[in-house]
């Protein structure tokens, strides 16, 4: 789906790419939401996506049903996400 990425562990309260832009490999194994514009919350479906880490935001990539979606959310957010093993780091 994407290319491979190096692995890494989310340490409690750091995170690797702190001062950095990554993209790396995830998978959404569980409950991801997100907002479009000032709509209801939608979910993320499970299955694999594209992360892009930046300073204050993560841009998260993904295909539903032959669609190409995207959405950010802020980084709290997606610590958050990771934390809760709803989405996961390849």
């Amino acid at each position: 789906f994407f290319a491979p990425q190096r692995k890494f562990f989310l340490l409690p309260g750091r995170h690797p790419y702190k001062d950095t832009m990554a993209r790396l490999n995830g998978q959404v194994n569980g409950t991801v939401v997100y907002r479009e514009g000032d709509g209801v919350l939608m979910e993320i479906p499970c299955g694999p996506c594209e992360i892009e880490i930046e300073d204050l935001d993560v841009t998260l990539t993904w295909f539903e049903d032959d669609v190409h979606c995207s959405t950010a959310m802020p980084r709290s957010d997606y610590e958050q996400y990771v934390a809760d093993g709803a989405l996961v780091l390849e």
